[in-house]
């Protein structure tokens, strides 16, 4: 089992989103994430500036997270449209 923390962006970003129905799309992604063997495989490694994973919760919605594999920690980054996570189109 993994433990899961918000980084300070995202946590403003669920803030934002509590109430829509993405929140339940979020909260599915956390617990499969918590469970996995390992989190790496389920997501899309980024090179370049922001060096973390991508998970593809839909079409527009991403997840960024970095994992910690020694206190098996998985720290979310980001939250958000592909434009919000990655500042581009």
């Amino acid at each position: 089992m993994w433990t899961i923390r918000l980084g300070s962006s995202a946590e403003k970003e669920l803030k934002k989103i509590r109430k829509s129905p993405k929140f339940n799309l979020f909260e599915k992604v956390i617990h499969v994430l918590e469970r996995s063997d390992d989190p790496r495989r389920l997501g899309v490694f980024k090179k370049g500036n922001l060096r973390c994973l991508s998970y593809e919760v839909t079409a527009s919605f991403r997840i960024l997270d970095d994992i910690d594999y020694a206190n098996r920690l998985i720290i979310i980054r980001g939250i958000g449209t592909h434009k919000q996570v990655y500042g581009k189109d």
